[in-house]
């Protein structure tokens, strides 16, 4: 089992997360157990067509794993988004990447869910040396047979509760009461048979806006963590027989920018700062008309509020103090993804340790 002080993000395998992992802290980036969920392959935007093989993709989002991971420290893998690509040897996406990422030496545990095909399930057991994750979400919450279904899954696939571990993903809780949250959240365990017996229960969710529109140009905005917010409250009510693990989506709402097209869409500069208790957003203005140049004011705005951590924080404040001063020529938004990732990250991991627990973190049991 885990210990409550353990974070779980889930990450979207993309380059400015990349980025993130490689200039964490090692006392942060231990205290990290990221679900690793890699992205669709890529298209060409005029033809729709795939731009790179399922080899080609899986390598380099491998290779990645490797460089900023590293092969003994343990992750969550999902490959949901690519179980219907094919190699050129006809093995599906997650078959593929279970294979290849286990001879590569990686040390990880293979994420399924109810719903997902035979194939997907069953090249995931054969790679559950570190036993399996089950993910479970709103859909399958509100078909009303979530606990049944759960019961049948671990008895067809001869599963041990004491080796598996539920992610609890509630998606995205924007502009939600945090009491319809925590209403939300106990609905889902109530729902989870013989709750106290699993290896480890995670709860993720995430109030990250869907767009910086929530923000007018040349100005900030804070909003809420609210899944900050419940957790603590979980945490705290006796009412819950089990508190689980805590995780969120970090900056990037759960629905991703996988489907973004820079012929119709234009985005604008914005720095994503994580404070204690809400998201600091400083935006400037069109990357196609201004360009990234507007950062280094957007950074003088952060730091000159209360809300700047200081440079010494973490790589990601450091990042901010660079590219004030124009140290750091931070033009584009991967490299404010890479910042901005680090820096909640190393705050949620001190949130975490700041804590103070009714009994010890070393168990999940109340």
């Amino acid at each position: 089992m885990f210990s409550l002080t353990q974070y779980f993000p889930l990450v979207k395998w993309k380059r400015g997360e990349q980025g993130a992992i490689s200039i964490l802290a090692p006392s942060v980036k231990n205290r990290i157990t990221p679900i690793i969920e890699l992205i669709p392959i890529p298209r060409d935007l005029e033809t729709g067509e795939q731009s790179r093989s399922l080899e080609d993709h899986v390598g380099i989002a491998l290779k990645a794993l490797e460089q900023v991971w590293g092969g003994s420290a343990l992750f969550y893998l999902d490959c949901d988004e690519i179980s219907s690509d094919q190699s050129t040897n006809d093995m599906f996406g997650p078959g593929y990447t279970f294979e290849n990422a286990n001879n590569h030496g990686l040390n990880f545990i293979p994420v399924v869910g109810l719903k997902r095909d035979r194939i997907q399930i069953d090249e995931a057991k054969q790679h559950n040396k570190n036993g399996l994750c089950i993910r479970i979400d709103l859909n399958d919450l509100e078909n009303g047979t979530l606990s049944s279904d759960l019961e049948k899954f671990i008895e067809n696939n001869n599963l041990s509760l004491s080796n598996t571990d539920l992610v609890v993903d509630m998606g995205s809780i924007e502009e939600q009461r945090p009491i319809l949250v925590e209403n939300l959240a106990r609905t889902f365990f109530q729902s989870i048979p013989n709750i106290s017996v699993w290896r480890n229960l995670i709860l993720i969710a995430s109030a990250f806006p869907a767009s910086m529109g929530v923000v007018q140009k040349n100005d900030t905005k804070q909003v809420e963590r609210v899944e900050w917010d419940v957790w603590k409250k979980i945490m705290a009510d006796p009412e819950f027989n089990r508190t689980p693990l805590f995780g969120d989506y970090g900056i990037q709402h759960p629905d991703g920018v996988e489907d973004f097209d820079p012929r119709y869409m234009t985005p604008s500069a914005a720095i994503r700062y994580t404070l204690d208790e809400t998201w600091f957003l400083v935006k400037g203005e069109s990357m196609k008309h201004k360009g990234g140049g507007q950062f280094r004011g957007l950074s003088k705005i952060l730091m000159g509020t209360d809300n700047y951590y200081g440079d010494t924080h973490c790589g990601g404040c450091a990042g901010v103090q660079q590219c004030a001063s124009g140290e750091l020529p931070a033009r584009s938004l991967e490299v404010w993804r890479k910042l901005g990732t680090a820096h909640h990250y190393t705050v949620v991991v001190k949130q975490l340790d700041q804590l103070s627990f009714q009994e010890s973190a070393s168990t999940l049991q109340k």
